[in-house]
């Protein structure tokens, strides 16, 4: 069941406080980061991440992948994508923007209005 193996992960993975983690298989962090950087967002507020594709080049060096084994791999997944969560809260919170997840079906939506009131006031509406 795929919902199993998310929570196996989720346990695994200490995806709430990987953040705070400098190392992953006594290796610095950035050092599994190397070669990608955020650098903007979508028109939709997704953060967009850059690589420079070195990691799939012919002669690239995978050891540090290789040698940090299957957890090791989902802590590293794990901080991409907490950095990426992180980017987009702090910008929607920077916009005034909803933090949570808005009902498309209207019902929750009467509750943003605030929201929306401060991005007419901030300009950032028609």
């Amino acid at each position: 069941n795929n919902f199993k193996i998310y929570l196996k992960w989720q346990k695994t993975s200490n995806f709430d406080n990987i953040l705070h983690q400098k190392q992953i298989n006594n290796l610095d962090v950035s050092k599994y980061m190397e070669g990608s950087y955020i650098y903007g967002q979508d028109k939709f507020g997704h953060p967009l991440m850059w690589d420079t594709g070195n990691k799939v080049q012919k002669k690239s060096d995978l050891t540090i992948y290789k040698e940090c084994g299957e957890d090791g791999m989902d802590q590293v997944l794990s901080y991409i994508i907490k950095l990426l969560h992180e980017v987009k809260v702090a910008t929607n919170r920077h916009y005034g923007l909803p933090q949570g997840i808005v009902d498309q079906s209207g019902d929750d939506n009467k509750d943003d209005v605030d929201d929306d009131s401060k991005e007419k006031q901030n300009g950032s509406r028609n």
